[in-house]
């Protein structure tokens, strides 16, 4: 899977390079049919076509 040239990503959505693999990995789950869950809040879902909600669960910290 690529974030170049491909029909999986919209790089026009990303807001630097410290979310490039977030948004991969957003991307091996959306075709995978699965679920990301990480810590990071900013995950923009509008950077991989197709992906909703139901793909990503960011978890909150502990206090």
């Amino acid at each position: 899977m690529t974030l170049r040239g491909g029909t999986r990503f919209r790089q026009t959505k990303l807001s630097g390079h410290r979310q490039l693999t977030d948004i991969h990995l957003l991307g091996l789950a959306r075709a995978q049919s699965g679920r990301l869950t990480t810590f990071d809040r900013r995950i923009p879902l509008k950077a991989v076509v197709g992906a909703t909600a139901r793909a990503l669960t960011a978890i909150a910290p502990a206090n």
